[in-house]
């Protein structure tokens, strides 16, 4: 009575754990067991056709020629494509300055600039003369220096700044008091709200830009009065009133008249407590030194990591791992953003808290500029940081998606809008918005097109064996190939809250060569925790590990026994399998075939003379065992015959332990 003991197949993610070789009646060997083998390396999956009868490579279904399947580990070199050399602040102000206009304008005039109260601070306005001029080409420090507020207008674009918090500029019909329009920084949930294109904020400064022409296009002709307001919602003050005037397409600004002094951009106490109301004055206040430097210890502890890519990638981790989605703020509408140290304590927030708190930490190592898109489409927020000539979206787990990438495979889009919140935090941090940037534009570009994990099997598993304490094992390949002995897990991305997902997607689609060494902790760690759900009993000092990444998912396989050399020879329809160990004698050999998915053998291999009880026997031409090694040759039609069109594995046991798998595909 033959007894087939295989442990089963199972659990939703393709765990076969063990199996052992049937037990094979064999009656007495007669022929001389005599030769010698040479000794190769192997794992290559093979196709045997049966209208042909011909033994042939996957990759080339009808080659006759002589095969040897074979493995080499060696590192790949990743080509990547050109990319540009400009920064990203010379793309953005290149946008700006782009055009004067969307309609023509046939006159512009601007009367009485006047400019009444002193300006103290001159060394913060020193810091917006220099960024300022660089970007719009004009002179507005003598305009600035001799007043609390102004209006300037160059090139097609209205600039409007004052000394302390700009809250709007509203623009209002004769005897109305409400705004028929509001000029806001971002564009907000109101209908009336004019974008501006660019503004500028520190903590005593304020200054916007906006073409003209968005203002034409919307504003009928007539008489208006256009007033700058300061402070917050609760408490705001006329800053500057002007007449404002429009015939055709010609704008008149005169009577400008400086009222109240504008407030002060406050960041602690006040009347909202510890959050700040304003969204751009938050973002001031939030990467301010001193809060920057407890951030910093509460992420990072004492731990002195240098390089850029490692900061990146460790806090994206940290938020990953401590801070989870505020479904009930999202519900309720705060309109808030949290301070970064309020998501820390509390452990949540919503997708620009995440975003906030991802900028903060890396400006608290000293990775500056970092970036914040406001993305409109999918009203959703993100950080990113710009390295290497590339955008890099951090969406509240690893791994960092450059923006291509982002684009294509989570926002499914080819037109994506933002804007783009360019943050430099410290002791005097500055924040600026470039307002509705068309993102497929700016980054037209992929600097990694692949789009999928190169060979990175040997690293990862090197870093996986130091873990563990094991040895690599690359011939453990064909095992993981052929699913006989395997423990494997779907690479997902997890899923971003806030944002909806149509579909799973694959993570490593969003591989870049930038952050490789990252990648491999991050996939030996995943390794790592297979390991220790489905290979526990197997680790240990003599146990052997290899890892295999593909583009949807990782698989190991441990075992705790040698594995020999397997060799397969493929010629002119003779099948030759060769066998070696380094240090073990060969007792006995089997060779069965499975069907795809099952777990018991439905065709075995066998000396002339000896069957397998139970299934169909096949029997070879050659079969000789000597000391380490063992030769086996046979028919690739008698497997033909008994086998119909289907996808199988041959599965070699050698001293009763699974030492080989290989695909056959038959068709």
């Amino acid at each position: 009575m033959i007894i087939v003991i295989i442990a089963l197949m199972l659990l939703a993610i393709s765990l076969l754990l063990t199996r052992e070789v049937p037990t094979v009646k064999l009656r007495e060997v007669t022929t001389p067991l005599k030769t010698t083998i040479s000794t190769f390396n192997t794992q290559s999956i093979y196709s045997i056709t049966k209208s042909t009868g011909r033994e042939t490579s996957r990759t080339d279904l009808r080659s006759t020629k002589s095969v040897i399947t074979s493995t080499t580990v060696s590192n790949q070199t990743i080509s990547r494509t050109t990319t540009p050399t400009k920064s990203l602040t010379t793309s953005l102000t290149t946008i700006l300055n782009k055009s004067k206009s969307e309609v023509q304008i046939t006159k512009i005039k601007f009367r009485n600039v006047v400019a009444l109260c002193k300006c103290k601070n001159k060394e913060a306005l020193g810091i917006l003369s220099i960024n300022l001029s660089a970007i719009f080409n004009i002179d507005i420090d003598n305009y600035v220096r001799r007043g609390h507020a102004f209006i300037y207008i160059s090139n097609g674009k209205l600039i409007v700044g004052v000394q302390g918090l700009l809250h709007s500029i509203g623009i209002y019909e004769e005897g109305s008091e409400y705004p028929k329009y509001i000029i806001l920084p971002l564009q907000g949930r109101r209908v009336n709200v004019i974008q501006a294109d660019y503004t500028y904020i520190n903590e005593t400064l304020t200054v916007l830009m906006i073409n003209v022409s968005k203002i034409i296009n919307v504003i009928n002709d007539g008489n208006y009065k256009l007033i700058i307001w300061s402070g917050y919602r609760w408490n705001p003050r006329e800053v500057l009133i002007a007449d404002f005037m429009k015939k055709n397409s010609t704008i008149y600004i005169s009577n400008i008249k400086l009222e109240e002094k504008p407030a002060n951009l406050v960041c602690e106490g006040g009347e909202y407590g510890t959050e700040v109301s304003s969204y751009l004055t938050s973002l001031v206040c939030y990467h301010r030194s001193n809060l920057l430097e407890v951030i910093r210890s509460k992420i990072f502890s004492n731990e002195n990591v240098t390089e850029v890519t490692s900061k990146i990638w460790r806090v994206l981790e940290w938020v990953s791992d401590n801070i989870r989605y505020d479904y009930d703020k999202e519900a309720k509408g705060i309109p808030y953003i949290n301070n970064p140290l309020t998501t820390i304590n509390r452990g949540k927030g919503v997708c620009i808290d995440y975003s906030v708190l991802i900028s903060a930490a890396l400006q608290s190592v000293n990775v500056s500029p970092t970036y914040i898109l406001s993305i409109k489409s999918v009203n959703h927020a993100v950080a990113a940081i710009y390295l290497n000539n590339s955008l890099f979206i951090l969406d509240q787990h690893p791994p960092p998606m450059e923006i291509q990438d982002y684009i294509e495979y989570i926002l499914k889009s080819r037109t994506v809008r933002a804007d783009i919140i360019q943050i430099k935090g410290g002791k005097t941090p500055v924040v600026e918005v470039f307002s509705n940037v068309d993102l497929s534009k700016l980054f037209n570009y992929d600097s990694y097109p692949q789009d999928s994990i190169p060979y990175l099997d040997c690293e990862v598993s090197m870093r996986l064996s130091k873990y563990l304490g094991l040895t690599t094992e690359p011939k453990l390949l064909s095992l993981i190939e052929s699913n006989l002995l395997v423990g494997k897990l779907t690479l997902l991305v997890r899923p971003i809250s806030g944002l909806r997902m149509s579909e799973a997607v694959p993570v490593t689609y969003f591989y870049n060569p930038v952050f490789k060494n990252q990648w491999i902790d991050f996939l030996a760690m995943k390794a790592l925790s297979i390991a220790r759900k489905y290979f526990s009993e197997y680790i240990g000092n003599e146990s052997y590990v290899w890892a295999h990444i593909g583009n949807y998912s990782m698989s190991i396989a441990v075992v705790n026994y040698e594995i020999p050399n397997v060799t397969i020879k493929i010629r002119d329809g003779s099948v030759t399998l060769m066998i070696n160990y380094r240090y073990n004698k060969i007792s006995k050999v089997n060779v069965l075939i499975y069907r795809k998915g099952e777990v018991e053998p439905i065709l075995g291999i066998a000396p002339k003379g000896y069957t397998y009880e139970g299934i169909k026997t096949i029997h070879a031409n050659e079969w000789i065992i000597d000391k380490y090694n063992a030769l086996i040759k046979f028919n690739a039609k008698d497997i033909l015959k008994n086998l119909s069109s289907g996808e199988y594995i041959l599965a070699v046991w050698v001293n009763g332990k699974l030492s080989y798998g290989l695909i056959i595909n038959i068709k």
